[in-house]
């Protein structure tokens, strides 16, 4: 089979392919996303990979096939090529927390993912202003759609659950205004973070970041209220980007579709 000379875009969850033995795998994900053999990829990860846990990244990519790539950190591929930035990641399993220069990383961190302490935050909501539970699979749907489809449009979500005090089956509404309450907790800890970071900053690179809006990425920024908090407490524009962005700076070498 011959490359097709494009290369296509591959975003990597630190959970979707390392389990807890530090061991990557694959096949099933390039089987269920169709990739094929011999193609060349553009592979973007945390910025918290470890040396060893991408040599094990290139060697599964191997053997998958893959004889082409490029490992690339995601929030290096979010950022402008010249410049300071400062550039957030968000997915299920930490937020990725990075100053890039000039395409370096030059300060970061993480913090636990946020979207997972949301779920407990929105238990806690529903069990403390509504008196009703959910199953975890309904909290987990429930708030990956708050963060993925919701707008400030004044829409709504309606979640099944059941009454605490009757025990018995209860619909209930959320809107912007509940998530943003439940919520709040959750983001000032990421900004507690991202503060920290940049005090550790150097003055000449801190200048020349804040001129620059704050790039964003990830369903966690779309809910409502969220960039709004942020651009109050860091004073600063907040701008969310998607991996189309990113497949947009490469198009030179993309091909059109990117793979999730």
């Amino acid at each position: 089979m011959q490359n097709s000379g494009k290369t296509r875009l591959f975003h990597i969850f630190m959970g979707q392919v390392f389990n807890g033995d530090g061991k990557v795998n694959l096949k099933e994900i390039f089987t269920k996303q169709k990739i094929l053999a011999r193609r060349k990829l553009l592979c973007l990860v945390p910025s918290t990979l470890h040396e060893e846990q991408i040599h094990t990244l290139r060697h599964q990519l191997f053997i998958a096939g893959i004889h082409q790539e490029e490992i690339l950190p995601l929030n290096i591929a979010l950022a402008p090529r010249t410049g300071v930035h400062l550039v957030i990641s968000s997915n299920q399993d930490l937020c990725d927390i990075t100053v890039v220069k000039n395409g370096d990383i030059i300060a970061g961190g993480s913090v636990q993912s946020i979207e997972r302490e949301l779920d407990g935050e929105l238990s806690r909501f529903l069990r403390e202003n509504l008196s009703m539970d959910a199953m975890p699979e309904a909290i987990t749907d429930a708030r990956s759609e708050l963060t993925t489809f919701f707008s400030n449009d004044g829409r709504k979500f309606f979640l099944s659950g059941v009454n605490l005090n009757s025990h018995t089956h209860q619909n209930v509404t959320i809107d912007g205004r509940d998530f943003y309450s439940f919520a709040q907790p959750s983001f000032k800890k990421l900004v507690k973070a991202i503060k920290l970071i940049l005090k550790d900053l150097d003055p000449s690179n801190l200048a020349d970041l804040k001129p620059n809006p704050i790039l964003v990425f990830g369903d966690l920024f779309n809910a409502p209220g969220v960039l709004e908090f942020f651009h109050n407490e860091l004073q600063s524009f907040v701008k969310i980007l998607t991996i189309h962005d990113i497949a947009e700076r490469f198009s030179d070498v993309m091909e059109a579709k990117p793979m999730l």
